[in-house]
């Protein structure tokens, strides 16, 4: 009994003992607690209030017995700091378990909102994201616009129109920083609340104005199909009467069938290079990183299509862009009609699935991609054909990983390899069929395999599908025919 008796008084003292300890710190249900100053974590963690992160004021207060949650906001500090409590304040006597919520930075951008607020609403918020801010006049006549999600609003003197990065994304290029775009009924020109507009109540309207008008097609989101989706001079810009404007209308997977029409009236004829203007614009990821940009380029010979990724137009046309039913013919063809042209031989163009199938989706990749060899020389392309080039017996040909120009040199001993380009993309416009194109075979099947983790993509926007290089192993991005 009496060690019965001992025990027990044993154990009621480590109880009380426990009581005490807990009420010490603050942690019995019953009893309130201040929230710590940031002046008291940051020491805890070893660091300065202005370096505080979110995953650090987490730890001290769940060691505290707060519970916590977070939210996020754009600002001028880095990814992951710590921006300021939600729902409390420092010092102020919550009880244990009680819920704290913390603010976490996701790093600079434009707040989700800033569009269609009045700019001198949102110029100290911006201001505060440590980047450059630059604001534009644009021109509107004060009508309603329906932005790029589908909403609709009255453009009034000094609302913002548009931004760039557009509204609620984060800034990828600190150094060009943030562009935003005011709205001004002062003066003339192309009013940007022509945007998503009907192209003839446009055209009727410019018209109207004095102005001259032509149409371009452009591939645009499923809300924008046969609307305004830009112009030239841009939407927004001061333009005299009498200029020339060209609209950009938006279009659908359906041109691609006339681009496959006039494809083959053509037999290959590089004029359809006029046709993949309609793929200008900006492509990036769905967090505002890695953006490429297909722009029109009217240099010296007709406007065609390059990429932000291989430069302008050169003067030999290697670098523009054009849809592969060239290439579709001798990299991605139709093997159930190659049994009659041997293993290493590709069949006519007309026959790749593409383009020339019924997908609505077209490859976009440069014309060195599959008209120059690579003969060891790092770096440089060469033009090559197994034919005579300059004319007279003149053979240039690769031997030994060396261009020899002897006419005496059998061009049969040693073809020119394979230099991959940065640039190689399927285009899929709304309403194209991608899933056919999986189902061919044409992707990785490891490589599809991870991408089907990440979800469908948005079948409602237009978008390009971009081999990254990088993915390929040294043999597979440079390598000579023989060793194919």
């Amino acid at each position: 009994m009496r060690l019965v008796a001992a025990v027990v008084v044993v154990v009621l003292v480590l109880v009380a003992g426990t009581a005490t300890f807990l009420g010490t710190r603050g942690l019995l249900p019953w009893q309130s607690v201040p929230v710590p100053s940031l002046d008291q974590l940051a020491g805890k963690q070893g660091a300065t209030v202005d370096s505080l992160t979110a995953d650090q004021v987490e730890q001290e207060l769940k060691s505290e017995g707060f519970q916590t949650t977070r939210s996020q906001q754009y600002s001028g500090k880095s990814a992951g700091a710590f921006l300021a409590f939600s729902n409390v304040s420092e010092g102020q006597q919550l009880r244990n378990g009680d819920l704290v919520g913390i603010i976490e930075s996701l790093g600079p951008g434009v707040p989700q909102g800033t569009v269609g607020a009045r700019a001198t609403d949102s110029k100290q918020t911006l201001a505060g994201m440590n980047v450059p801010v630059t604001y534009r006049a644009v021109y509107t006549s004060g009508g309603s616009m329906t932005d790029s999600s589908g909403s609709t609003m009255t453009l009034t003197d000094g609302m913002v129109a548009a931004t760039y990065p557009a509204d609620g994304q984060p800034v990828t290029d600190t150094g060009a920083g943030i562009t935003v775009a005011v709205a001004t009924t002062d003066g003339s020109g192309i009013p940007v609340d022509y945007y998503g507009q009907d192209p003839d109540t446009v055209e009727a309207d410019l018209e109207s104005r004095g102005y001259t008008v032509a149409w371009e097609p452009r591939f645009a989101t499923k809300a924008n199909i046969g609307k305004i989706v830009g112009s030239d001079p841009a939407l927004g810009s001061a333009a005299a009467a009498g200029t020339s404007v060209t609209l950009y209308y938006g279009v659908d997977s359906n041109i691609v069938g006339a681009m496959h029409d006039e494809a083959l009236a053509l037999s290959g004829d590089s004029s359809l290079l006029s046709d993949l203007t309609a793929a200008a614009g900006l492509y990036c990821k769905a967090d505002g990183s890695d953006c490429i940009t297909l722009s029109e380029d009217c240099g010296q010979r007709s406007c065609v299509l390059v990429s932000s990724q291989t430069g302008s137009a050169d003067v030999s046309g290697m670098t523009e862009l054009f849809p592969c039913f060239f290439a579709q013919g001798t990299c991605m063809y139709n093997p159930d009609t190659t049994t009659s042209l041997g293993t290493d031989r590709a069949p006519h163009w007309e026959d790749s699935p593409l383009l020339f199938g019924n997908t609505g989706t077209f490859e976009l990749t440069t014309w060195r991609q599959v008209t120059n060899g690579y003969c060891g020389t790092d770096g440089d392309w060469k033009y090559w054909k197994r034919e005579t080039m300059s004319g007279g017996n003149s053979m240039q040909v690769c031997v030994d990983g060396q261009i020899r120009q002897d006419p005496g040199v059998d061009s049969s001993l040693d073809d020119p390899g394979y230099q991959m380009d940065d640039a190689w993309y399927v285009y899929v416009p709304v309403g194209a069929d991608i899933k056919a194109v999986e189902d061919m075979g044409y992707f990785d099947a490891d490589a599809m395999s991870q991408a089907a983790s990440q979800g469908e993509p948005d079948s409602g926007t237009p978008y390009l599908i971009a081999r990254d290089p990088g993915l390929y192993t040294d043999q597979q991005r440079r390598q000579y025919k023989h060793d194919v």
